[in-house]
């Protein structure tokens, strides 16, 4: 789709524009920071709140739990005699406002009940949470705190602490305090730090025990799904909804002596206060930034106008004709300058680098055409037949190839000495029948192919008369790197073992005289060739241009 063409002038009007736009994005993340910085403070808030609420009702629960054992602790009820228990009993329940402490024998009959005169006759508990509580202090022989239950007869609801007695060795009487909900929600509230928060209380039976919000009323009901669905474990935080409707960014914790949940709710409107302060502030930096922006960049337009004029006949002009105008005095148009300046000498040296490619493309092409001749020359006088000839002409020419690969893959500029001579014994052995002993070497493009003929004849020799010939016959290959002066030179050994015996007539292989020539021809060195007892030795020695060891 073709580009509107719109004047300098309105294209800085919308460069105001756009000007602005970093402005707003810095300032939304300022804001966002503001915003994520005031939620974490609110969330930390809420956590450590829940975690008080907590330890305050831990701790109030383990005191009135240690005078229930304070009494329960030299009782002797053999005899019957409940006057003095029930003595301390009645203290404790006047000391702790509207609770009150009962004595049951384990099969449930009550014995007494601070409400009531000692002697008065009781009924058995309910099937509430009650009953519950005293099952497990019975069965384990310890401590349990019950969860909400109603009071019948006065209606009122309570948690116990219920604390067995034992004699002869096992539970005989429990010892009852059952404090009203109403201190648990006064000691919640009073870890609230702000008001207009909800905390509550809920037991391990989901039902509400306290609450801040409309206590009387929601006191022993089910806590909401979503409630009970996210504090599953000892503390987290999450956003539902509450039994009043109301959306809430909640935080919770277990308490460790009871397992109730304690959780806290910020109205979600408060919880996201800060965001709708910092999009507000947003919107007024914004009009004011893009105002100020606009009216700058109108009134700048007339003196980027001439220089623009500049870099517009600059840009008609052909590359070779172009004249780069004088600096402007505008940062941003200089630098535009100053990099057409460089993109045209740039180009210019492309031009050149790739006549040089062309010219040594040529020039590379014309030694290969010479090599392959040469191969096919020095064939032809060694073959004894057209077959023989086309099958070691092949041969010759794919180990060409696959040198040429190993160029190809580092642009025709340098190949590492170990993986020519891994690439090129491929096809005649196993991996493990040839052992690599040297440091890194970099060859240039011309050893490259000169090594890769010399291995592929070794390899083919070793595969017809030595050590490739067997099964378990191998080949070390070790190599070395030399430096005298400004002279760089590589020594190379191929050695095989434990191949098949061989004598001098046998190891004069089809490619000897190819070796030979490659190393005194291609590569400027000296070869020598010995035959050992286990297999042949080949040692050679030239210069490189580029080694690379260590």
């Amino acid at each position: 789709m073709r580009q509107r063409t719109l004047s300098l002038r309105r294209r800085l009007f919308i460069l105001g524009l756009l000007i602005v736009c970093p402005l707003l994005v810095v300032g939304l993340v300022i804001s966002v920071l503001y915003v994520l910085g005031e939620q974490k403070n609110l969330r930390n808030e809420a956590i450590a709140t829940v975690r008080d609420a907590a330890t305050t009702l831990d701790h109030e629960l383990r005191r009135d739990l240690l005078a229930l054992q304070i009494i329960s602790a030299p009782v002797d009820l053999s005899d019957g005699n409940f006057e003095r228990v029930y003595r301390q009993a009645k203290q404790l329940s006047d000391t702790v406002v509207g609770s009150v402490v009962s004595l049951r024998r384990e099969n449930g009959d009550g014995i007494f009940n601070t409400l009531f005169p000692l002697g008065t006759p009781l009924e058995k508990g309910g099937t509430d949470a009650l009953p519950l509580a005293e099952a497990k202090a019975v069965k384990n022989g310890n401590f349990a705190i019950s969860d909400v239950f109603v009071e019948v007869r006065t209606g009122n609801t309570y948690v116990a602490i219920v604390q067995p007695v034992i004699a002869d060795g096992r539970v005989a009487y429990l010892l009852e305090l059952a404090v009203p909900t109403e201190i648990v929600a006064t000691i919640i509230r009073s870890q609230l730090r702000h008001p207009e928060w909800l905390i509550a209380v809920t037991g391990n039976d989901d039902r509400m025990i306290a609450r801040n919000w409309e206590s009387e009323r929601y006191v022993g009901q089910r806590a909401s799904d979503a409630f009970i669905q996210n504090t599953q474990g000892d503390e987290g935080v999450f956003e539902a909804s509450t039994l009043d409707g109301i959306h809430v960014f909640t935080a919770y914790t277990r308490s460790k002596l009871t397992g109730w949940r304690v959780g806290t709710g910020i109205p979600i409107n408060i919880f996201e206060a800060p965001l709708y302060h910092s999009l507000f502030a947003l919107a007024g930096i914004g009009v004011i930034g893009l105002c100020c922006s606009l009216g700058f960049s109108y009134s700048y337009a007339r003196i980027i106008l001439r220089p623009a004029q500049e870099l517009r006949n600059l840009a008609n002009a052909s590359r070779r004709d172009a004249q780069l105008p004088r600096m402007t005095g505008i940062r941003e148009f200089d630098d535009v300058v100053r990099i057409l300046g460089k993109a045209f000498a740039d180009l210019d040296a492309r031009d050149r680098h790739q006549q040089t490619l062309v010219d040594e493309l040529n020039h590379r092409a014309k030694n290969t055409l010479t090599a392959i001749q040469a191969i096919a020359r020095q064939t032809h006088r060694q073959s004894k037949s057209w077959e023989e000839f086309r099958d070691y002409f092949e041969h010759r020419l794919m180990a060409m190839a696959r040198s040429f690969d190993l160029l190809t893959k580092n642009d025709w500029r340098s190949g590492d000495l170990r993986e020519v001579i891994t690439e090129c014994s491929k096809p005649f052995c196993e991996s493990n029948r040839i052992r690599l002993t040297g440091p890194p070497v970099v060859l240039p493009p011309k050893a490259i192919v000169g090594m890769g003929m010399i291995i592929h004849e070794l390899a083919t020799n070793a595969t017809k008369y030595g050590a490739f010939s067997n099964p378990v016959g191998w080949v070390e290959v070790k190599w070395e790197v030399q430096t005298s002066g400004t002279t760089q030179k590589i020594h190379f050994q191929w050695k095989e073992h434990e191949g098949p015996p061989v004598t001098q007539t046998s190891q004069k292989g089809f490619g000897s005289s190819l070796i030979a020539s490659t190393i005194e021809t291609e590569l400027h060195g000296k070869a020598e060739t010995k035959i050992e007892p286990d297999g042949l030795c080949f040692s050679a020695s030239f210069p490189i241009d580029n080694p690379q060891s260590g």
